[in-house]
C-alpha cells in the first residue's frame, strides 16, 4: 500500500467526480489546485506528486509567485488570481477592491476549468475558489499547513466555520483533537 496520505490515495477513488455524477468511471479527475511560494508550494508540490500523473491540473498563483511557481513546474502553464494581501496594495481602494477582484477572476477560472476537486493548501486563494466551486459542484479539499502545530491560519479557521471544505485535513494530531470538523491522516512531507 501507498505511503501517502489518505487525502491523497482516496482522492480519486472516493471523489471521482462532481456531486451530480457528471464524472464516468475511471476517467481522469480535473484538479485545481493553488501554488503559492515557500513552505505551501514545498507542501502542494509533495501533494501532487503522490497523486500522480493521472489527473488533469489547473495550477492557480497569485502574481507575485508566478516567477518561483513557474520554476518548479516550467511546463505547466499558470492561472493567476488577484491575491487581497498582495504587496502591491497600498491605498485603501485597492485594499478594498483586491478581494473582489480575487472573488471574481476565480469564479471565471471555476467556471471555465469546471474541476471535479479544487484543493488548497494552506493560502487565502481557498476562500474565493472553494466559494465557486462548492457552487459549481466540486469537491473541496483544504489541508492545512505543517506549520500550524497548536492554532489554524486565518485562512484555514475560516474556511472551516463557513464550512466551504468538502474535507479539511491538519498536518498535526493535535488540531484534530482541538477543533470538529479537522481531519488528521499524516502529513504530505
Amino acid at each position: 500500500m501507498s505511503k501517502a496520505p489518505v487525502y491523497a490515495r482516496n482522492l480519486a477513488a472516493n471523489w471521482g467526480g462532481h456531486a451530480d455524477g457528471r464524472r464516468a468511471e475511471g476517467q481522469r479527475l480535473r484538479i485545481l489546485v493553488t501554488m503559492v511560494s515557500g513552505g505551501m508550494l514545498w507542501q502542494a508540490r509533495s501533494l501532487l506528486e503522490r497523486l500522480g500523473n493521472g489527473h488533469d491540473y489547473v495550477l492557480v498563483t497569485a502574481p507575485d509567485d508566478r516567477r518561483t511557481v513557474q520554476s518548479h513546474f516550467p511546463d505547466v502553464s499558470l492561472n493567476l488570481v488577484p491575491f487581497p494581501s498582495s504587496s502591491g496594495l497600498r491605498s485603501l481602494r485597492d485594499k478594498l477592491l483586491a478581494p473582489v477582484a480575487s472573488l471574481w477572476r476565480s469564479g471565471l477560472l471555476v467556471r471555465r476549468f469546471r474541476p471535479d476537486v479544487v484543493l488548497c493548501v494552506s493560502t487565502c486563494l481557498a476562500l474565493p475558489l472553494f466559494f465557486w466551486g462548492r457552487l459549481w459542484g466540486a469537491r473541496t479539499v483544504y489541508v492545512e499547513s505543517a506549520t500550524r502545530v497548536t492554532k489554524l491560519s486565518r485562512t484555514g479557521w475560516l474556511v472551516l466555520r463557513l464550512r466551504l471544505a468538502s474535507r479539511f485535513y491538519v498536518q498535526w494530531p493535535a488540531l484534530a483533537r482541538i477543533h470538529t470538523g479537522a481531519l488528521f491522516r499524516g502529513s504530505v512531507l
